[in-house]
């Protein structure tokens, strides 16, 4: 992986922190899996691409956020590595996929205290108002 210039104000911070960790997962191949590429991105991009191509078709943003949140499902399912915030829907929703599609050992949270691998295997616990 190559080294990118690094961000230097204070809000980055977060930002170097993930690309430090990013990168050092991937320098000693224990993300690796089966040699395919990584790719950091959000479904935002590949709609917009998707709507242009479809332009005489159908009209701008006729599906709303519901496609765009299914491809980034789709992306965080697959990506070799899922960084996710402990109250969030979404990232308990893919670390739980994850965790059943045996990539469980690969799901990390952001903390205070900085990245760190969900416990108990990368199952994250139940929500306690469900």
């Amino acid at each position: 992986m190559k080294a990118r210039e690094r961000n230097t104000t204070d809000d980055d911070h977060m930002a170097n922190e993930n690309l430090d960790f990013l990168i050092a997962k991937f320098s000693n191949n224990s993300a690796s899996v089966e040699n395919k590429p990584s790719y950091f991105t959000c479904g935002e991009n590949k709609m917009k691409e998707w709507y242009l191509s479809k332009k005489d078709e159908i009209e701008d943003n006729y599906y709303g956020n519901l496609v765009p949140m299914v491809i980034n499902f789709y992306i965080a399912t697959e990506a070799n590595v899922f960084i996710g915030v402990s109250r969030s829907s979404f990232s308990n929703d893919v670390w739980i996929t994850r965790y059943y599609q045996g990539k469980g050992d690969t799901n990390y949270q952001y903390t205070p205290q900085g990245i760190i691998p969900v416990p108990n295997g990368g199952l994250p616990p139940l929500h306690s108002n469900c």
